[in-house]
């Protein structure tokens, strides 16, 4: 066990070192789209030796390759944008398509038929790339950049833009941590089952699935949901592999600005405030940002920036028979007819749950030379929301719990082309994710889960059918998480195979939680506290004082007393590794068979 530790250790220092050392020259946009194809004559015979050229017309940058033996080409590894393609060979004039729009994950076929130059000067063919990707089998669906920019959304988070893909439907987040960044099902799943990957590095929840970090749209290029049959690259998932690009700069210096805002003006009364004739409860939103980008060195090196915040003031209304139950609970603690400190004398009638959001990230691109690309990027994202467990109104917040949330993330990418063969795509990748949920008195103001175990365990929670108080079993949580991957993919063309494969490492150590579930007790009642004051149903001559009114304890497990507790240690130091290997076969014009096998390994996951 030692010494698998110490083999750990030294993977995540080679690992750092490694990122650090791609990045200290600068650091280029993750290209994973292709443009492929076969140069033919005019008498139906493939034309080896074509030189092939790709520019794109946002940044000047120019990737060239020449067609091999049997006339193919293939140009893996290209940022996603609008391309100018050409084909030029002495003895035949040159041939062109003009202004090809190669979207993320791509593989768009252009084949060229050449005429002798004393025939013809030039063609030049002007248009958008096929709308099918006549050599792919996946079935995807993407949002483009105007998309994200101008299609109307409340939200405008990573998840609200998913939701408008075909088979998305939006779910409760299975954890109350992940509010700000939600949770969609697709095609009927719990939501958990989706890969996402951004700017080639991994995005996922490895504890709890789905996406892990938030991003600002204003990051972001575009979207791709490949919903079945994507290729093996894209595993560890059964359900859906989401890719998501960040922008970059350009040739031109150009930037934007956003501000949305909306208050309690611009909603209505929702069902209980209108039965309870209550009024209506505040909500105040504000969302803003902005972005930069241009050019350091025109045709080689740009830069991309974006930053966003939220501010939101809401609350969550509590219908009036929880209310008064409430308050018959207070009013029996103030005669004494139930211990002080046990119920919250200022429960609101409407609980606060306001939200603060900050999300910023950073590019840099460079084009060292026609073989040679360096990208980095690095983002950050900061979220705070008060009473985050308070979503269904029957507590009186007596122990609310907060929620802490950082996160940084910092890829590196190198891309090699080699020669006119293929390409190798190194990515380095390092991730941060720090939380803390925080169970503080309202009455006391000790804070348990940060102090722990210097403060002493709370009061019981009191639990009613209708209502119930304090923070009872849910204590609060804290999770200090790393991830540091390193990702291989090598693109070659053989003949008329266009072979990628690849291997993925990633080491997780003190993936889980130091959690106080259960720290607390709790006493759960047959009936509401009305009853029980009443003796409606004469079951409670004495009140609270009655015998048997308790119906079950559930007791306290592992709370701190005088400096010294427990807490459920569910951390360990985890590692991924995934090797694959892919073949798309163009065994004819008409036909190509996509072939792929792949292989994962979970290491105390």
């Amino acid at each position: 066990m030692k010494l698998a530790a110490n083999r750990h250790g030294w993977l995540a220092l080679g690992l750092a070192a490694s990122i650090w050392l791609m990045m200290a020259p600068s650091v280029l946009a993750q290209g994973t789209s292709t443009f492929n194809g076969r140069v033919l004559d005019q008498g139906d015979a493939v034309v080896p030796g074509v030189t092939i050229s790709a520019t794109n017309t946002a940044t000047g940058v120019v990737r060239t390759t020449v067609t091999n033996a049997e006339g193919v080409y293939s140009m893996p590894g290209l940022d996603l944008g609008v391309y100018n393609v050409t084909a030029e060979i002495a003895g035949f004039a040159p041939s062109a398509r003009e202004r090809v729009t190669l979207a993320l994950n791509a593989t768009i076929t252009i084949d060229f038929r050449l005429s002798l130059a004393g025939i013809q000067e030039s063609l030049t063919v002007t248009g958008n790339a096929p709308l099918i990707e006549v050599t792919q089998s996946a079935m995807v669906s993407t949002i483009e950049t105007t998309e994200l920019q101008n299609l109307p959304m409340i939200t405008r988070s990573i998840n609200g833009m998913l939701e408008l893909l075909p088979g998305a439907t939006p779910m409760t987040p299975i954890d109350n941590t992940k509010r700000s960044v939600g949770n969609v099902s697709f095609g009927g799943s719990s939501g958990t089952n989706v890969s996402a990957t951004l700017d080639g590095a991994d995005n996922r929840d490895p504890r709890q699935g789905g996406t892990l970090m938030n991003f600002t749209l204003e990051s972001l290029e575009q979207f791709q949901l490949a919903t079945s049959q994507f290729s093996a690259a894209d595993g560890r998932t059964g359900g859906v592999a989401i890719s998501m690009v960040t922008k970059s700069g350009t040739n031109v210096l150009h930037g934007s600005g956003f501000i949305f805002a909306r208050d309690k003006a611009l909603t209505g009364k929702d069902y209980f405030s209108r039965q309870d004739n209550l009024d209506e409860v505040p909500y105040s939103r504000q969302q803003s940002g902005g972005s930069i980008g241009g050019p350091i060195l025109r045709n080689r090196m740009f830069f991309f920036g974006a930053g966003e915040y939220i501010n939101e003031d809401t609350s969550l209304p509590v219908p009036t028979r929880q209310f008064d139950q409430l308050e018959l609970l207070v009013a029996a603690t103030n005669t004494g007819k139930i211990p002080a400190g046990l119920v919250n004398p200022n429960h609101p009638r409407a609980g606060a749950t306001p939200l603060h959001l900050t999300m910023y990230s950073m590019k840099t691109n460079l084009q060292l030379n026609n073989n040679h690309q360096l990208m980095g990027r690095f983002a950050g994202q900061k979220d705070t929301r008060l009473n985050n467990e308070f979503t269904t109104p029957n507590n009186d917040l007596r122990e609310p719990t907060d929620s802490y949330q950082s996160f940084w993330s910092a890829v590196a990418q190198h891309g090699w082309v080699l020669g006119n063969r293929g390409l190798n795509q190194i990515t380095g990748h390092m991730m941060h994710h720090g939380r803390l949920s925080n169970v503080h008195s309202v009455i006391t103001g000790e804070n348990y889960t940060r102090d722990f175990p210097n403060v002493n365990v709370f009061p019981p929670r009191l639990s009613f059918p209708a209502v119930n108080t304090g923070a009872g079993g849910g204590s609060g949580a804290t999770a200090d998480v790393d991830r540091m991957q390193i990702r291989d993919d090598v693109s070659l063309l053989a003949g008329t195979h266009a072979l990628k494969f690849g291997a993925n490492y990633s080491y997780l150590p003190h993936l889980g939680t130091l959690s106080n579930n259960e720290h607390f007790p709790t006493l759960f009642f047959f009936d509401d506290p009305s009853v029980i004051l009443s003796n409606s149903n004469g079951r409670y001559p004495q009140g609270f004082q009655t015998p048997g009114i308790v119906r079950q304890w559930q007791q306290a497990n592992g709370g701190a007393v005088n400096g010294v507790g427990s807490q459920a240690d569910s951390r360990k130091d985890a590692s991924q590794v995934s090797f694959w290997f892919q073949d798309y076969w163009r065994t004819t014009a008409r036909l190509t068979l996509n072939l792929g096998v792949r292989y994962d390994v979970d290491i105390y996951l």
